[in-house]
């Protein structure tokens, strides 16, 4: 995979070759990140699964569900839009992103406090909106430490070892240990041992890394209306980058089986909180841990085009066992002739859509912070997320609607949506890659292979 900014030339300027030849910082940041990264997903982990469950619980339809997902995503939009700005600008010795991981996270910890109170639409809709939106603040600095603290050579498997190994390793554990506690105990419980550990994380995080001396030539405006104007303008200015906001949005979407496998657990094969956690999705995440590895490298290796083509080839298998499990467990157990239940249908479906999941998004998200500066990751990747909440939340409200109204309650319809949304993806991620290549050929200064060279004005 070739990049058309130079990120080693930006490694070696005088300012930065300091922080970026210093191989023990390096290690010490990374260590770092990776236990606090432990430490949050084990808490977080089980979290979307935990809230959703709980609104099926307070009788809340597919339709209401899903309005509140696409709700919050609406309204994380200009909050991504505007911290995005502000973390790559900000000034403080402290570093850019990690003021606004201290401010998101006592956010997060009070919604997780109070979510089990919540019985009603509205009580859902404000204490999801509260965890939602402050952890879109997080969510739109965090990741970026991966990037800043280490070169450009090592993104794909820092991303790898961070995001999905030890990712998935909190995730399975906050599954197995945490979702149980709502059958052993009750979900107070469950929801206050994943504040307190996401709590935990965010101090090892904030006590122990040093970010690197990177500054933005100007600082950063505070005004939220100027701030989202100039976000836009800088990430929408350039038309052509619409085709790889919304190449990654389309891979992204593919993800959407994720929101809707719980409840398809429990409302379609009637299965409780500890059952789905450790029949279902533990299997996804111990499959992402055993494929991480092979993950960053691939992207590292083959690039971002093959890696997503082979990341579709395991979504199409798992649309095929999980759109509906009990026909698909009948059909393999006819083929096989042994017996199969639905439960291990789904959760073949979930440890194999999960796996190829993280290989196509991994794979889309490289190719869109490869395209910018560091100093600019963060607005540049806020553009392209807007256009991922935006037509995510759609469709939410879309499926939400095909489940209640046209598949008799089937939430097993995701996988429909997984399966054309990740061939659009793919397809127009292969035309942009391929008219990049192109244009790189035939340009004699400043080539600008894959994506768009996006200048900031």
């Amino acid at each position: 995979m070739s990049n058309h900014i130079d990120h080693e030339a930006i490694e070696n300027l005088p300012h930065l070759k300091p922080y970026y030849d210093n191989k023990r910082l390096f290690f010490r940041n990374v260590c770092c990140i990776i236990v606090s990264n432990a430490l949050y997903t084990f808490g977080f982990g089980a979290t979307g699964s935990l809230i959703a469950m709980h609104m099926a619980n307070a009788h809340l339809s597919a339709s209401k569900i899903s309005t509140i997902f696409a709700i919050a995503g609406w309204l994380a939009i200009p909050t991504l839009l505007y911290i995005s700005n502000l973390t790559d600008k900000w000034q403080w010795k402290w570093g850019r992103r990690l003021p606004f991981i201290a401010i998101s996270v006592p956010a997060i910890v009070v919604a997780l406090l109070f979510f089990s109170r919540a019985t009603s639409f509205l009580s859902c809709l404000g204490l999801y909106l509260l965890y939602s939106l402050a952890s879109q603040v997080r969510g739109a600095t965090y990741p970026f430490l991966n990037n800043d603290v280490s070169k450009k050579c090592y993104w794909g498997r820092i991303s790898g070892v961070n995001d999905l190994l030890v990712g998935s390793v909190g995730g399975w554990l906050s599954i197995i240990i945490l979702l149980p506690l709502v059958n052993m105990y009750s979900e107070k419980v469950a929801f206050g041992a994943s504040a307190l550990l996401v709590g935990v994380a965010t101090v090892v995080l904030l006590l122990f890394i040093k970010e690197p001396p990177i500054r933005s030539t100007d600082g950063p405006e505070r005004n939220p209306i100027k701030v989202i104007g100039n976000t836009l303008k800088f990430g929408f200015s350039d038309l052509r980058n619409m085709s790889v906001f919304i190449a990654y949005a389309l891979c992204m979407n593919a993800g959407i089986f994720q929101t809707f496998i719980a409840l398809q657990a429990k409302v379609n094969l009637q299965m409780n909180e500890g059952q789905v956690g450790t029949h279902i999705l533990q299997y996804g995440l111990i499959a992402t841990v055993l494929a991480s590895f092979f993950i960053g490298w691939s992207v590292d290796k083959l690039g971002t085009v093959k890696s997503l083509i082979l990341g579709y080839g395991g979504m199409v298998s798992a649309a095929a066992l999980g759109f509906n499990p009990t026909v698909s467990s009948q059909f393999l157990s006819t083929w096989i002739n042994i017996q199969i239940s639905p439960v291990y249908a789904l959760a073949g479906a979930y440890l194999i859509g999960l796996s190829s999941f993280c290989l196509m998004s991994t794979a889309a998200g490289i190719f869109v912070i490869a395209s910018v500066p560091r100093e600019q990751m963060a607005r540049f990747c806020a553009c392209s997320g807007s256009v991922n909440m935006f037509t995510q939340s759609f469709f939410m409200l879309l499926i939400g609607f095909l489940i209640t109204n046209v598949f008799g309650g089937n939430y097993g319809c995701s996988f429909l949506a997984t399966l054309v949304l990740g061939l659009a993806g793919v397809v127009m991620f292969y035309i942009v890659n391929r008219r990049y290549h192109h244009v790189a050929q035939h340009q004699v200064v400043n080539p600008a292979p894959d994506v768009v060279n996006v200048a900031e004005k």
